[in-house]
C-alpha cells in the first residue's frame, strides 16, 4: 500500500499519516480503517462460504451490521483469519465453526480494558498464542498470572497513563486509539525464550505484556510505548511488510539477539525511537523521581544505540517500500533532531 493511496475525506494528510510523533486522532482514523476492512473482506470471506458449501450465512451476515456502531474485540479478528485459513484448506466443518462464532461476535468494551491470561477463555487464549507465534522464529508461550501480581500490574499501568496525561498525552491518546485490551501475562516454564510483550496483526487491538517485566512505571512506559508502536505500523501497513526484501533473508537486529527478517529490523528501529520519544517526555517533565530519572536516563541511551544499529542495517541492506521509506525518514529526522 503506497502512502499515496490513502486520501478519503476527512482522513489524515499524507504527512500526518507518516509523521513521526504519536497522535490519538490518527490512531483512531487507523482503527476504523482497520474496521472498515475487516468488515468488507469478512463479508466476502462469507459469501464464499455460502457459495461453496451452501452455508446458511444469515445469522452472520447480520452480525457484520452490528459493527457499523461498534468495533471487533480482538478475539473476533483472530477468528476472521481462522475462517480466511478454513476456506483456503477447503475445510468445511472448520468454515461452520467459525462462521458460528462470528454469528456471536466479541464486542470491544468502550475503553481500553485490562485482562489476565487466566480469565481468557481456552478458545481464545490458543487462538491469540497461534498467532503470536505464526512467525516461525519467535515462539512464545504465555501462562496466568497470579491475582496479587495481576494486581499490581494494573495499578502500575494505571499510574503509567496518569505520567503519560501528565507529560506526553499524545502517547495515552495513541494508545487507546490503537489498543482495546491489555493483557498480562506470565512467561510459561517451559518457554525458552525470554519476552517483555508481543503484538499481533492477527488479533488487532490486544497488547501483551509480560507482568513481571513491568514492575516500575518506567518499566511500563517502556513496554506500552515498544508495543503500541507495532500496533501503529501494522497500522499504517494493514500487516503488509514495510521491505521487498525476502523474509528468509535474516540480518542482526535491535532488542533481539537472534538475526530477523528486515521488516523485523524495520520495526524494531522504529520502536527504539518511539522508545527514545516516551522517556525524553518524561525526562523533560521533572516529575520522575531520582530512581525513576535514572532509570529513564539508562533507557533512554539504550534506545539510542538500537536506533543506530538497527538504522545501519536498513541502509545498508533494506529495499523499502514507499511508505516504509517515508515513515523511516520521519523516524531519522525525529532522532537526529533529539
Amino acid at each position: 500500500m503506497l502512502v499515496g493511496d490513502i486520501r478519503a475525506d476527512n482522513s489524515p494528510s499524507t504527512s500526518s499519516l507518516v509523521s513521526f510523533a504519536p497522535d490519538g486522532s490518527r490512531a483512531e482514523f487507523l482503527s476504523r480503517r482497520m474496521k472498515t476492512e475487516f468488515v468488507r473482506s469478512c463479508r466476502d470471506l462469507v459469501s464464499q462460504c455460502h457459495a461453496r458449501f451452501a452455508i446458511d450465512v444469515s445469522a452472520t451476515e447480520r452480525a457484520m451490521i452490528r459493527f457499523g456502531t461498534a468495533d471487533p474485540a480482538p478475539e473476533t479478528y483472530a477468528i476472521y483469519f481462522d475462517l480466511m485459513q478454513a476456506l483456503n484448506g477447503n475445510d468445511e466443518a472448520a468454515c461452520r465453526s467459525n462462521l458460528d462464532r462470528l454469528a456471536a461476535p466479541a464486542i470491544a468494551a468502550p475503553n481500553l480494558t485490562y485482562r489476565r491470561w487466566g480469565g481468557l477463555t481456552t478458545d481464545c487464549a490458543e487462538r491469540f498464542l497461534r498467532y503470536v507465534n505464526i512467525d516461525p522464529s519467535t515462539q512464545l508461550a504465555f501462562a496466568d498470572v497470579p491475582e496479587p501480581e495481576f494486581s499490581e500490574a494494573c495499578a502500575t499501568a494505571d499510574q503509567t497513563f496518569e505520567m503519560f496525561k501528565r507529560c506526553a498525552p499524545e502517547i495515552a491518546s495513541e494508545i487507546r486509539g490503537l489498543v482495546n485490551e491489555l493483557i498480562f501475562v506470565d512467561n510459561a516454564p517451559d518457554c525458552v525464550m525470554r519476552f517483555d510483550g508481543a503484538t499481533s496483526v492477527f488479533s488487532w487491538g490486544a497488547l501483551f505484556l509480560n507482568a513481571a517485566e513491568h514492575n516500575s512505571v518506567v518499566e511500563m512506559v517502556d513496554g506500552l510505548a515498544h508495543e503500541s508502536a507495532h500496533a501503529h505500523l501494522f497500522g499504517l501497513s494493514m500487516g503488509d511488510p514495510f521491505v521487498n526484501n525476502s523474509p528468509d533473508e535474516v540480518h542482526p537486529s535491535p532488542l533481539r539477539e537472534d538475526p530477523r527478517p528486515l521488516d523485523g529490523t524495520f520495526h524494531a528501529t522504529f520502536v527504539a525511537a518511539r522508545m527514545h520519544y516516551a522517556h525524553s517526555k518524561l525526562l523533560a517533565s521533572h516529575v520522575l523521581t531520582d530512581v525513576q530519572r535514572d532509570e529513564a536516563l539508562r533507557a533512554r541511551d539504550l534506545s539510542v544505540a538500537a536506533f543506530r544499529d538497527g538504522l545501519a542495517v536498513i541502509e545498508a541492506h533494506a529495499d523499502m517500500t514507499p511508505l516504509g521509506a517515508s515513515i523511516m525518514a520521519e523516524a531519522v529526522a525525529y532522532m537526529h533532531a533529539a
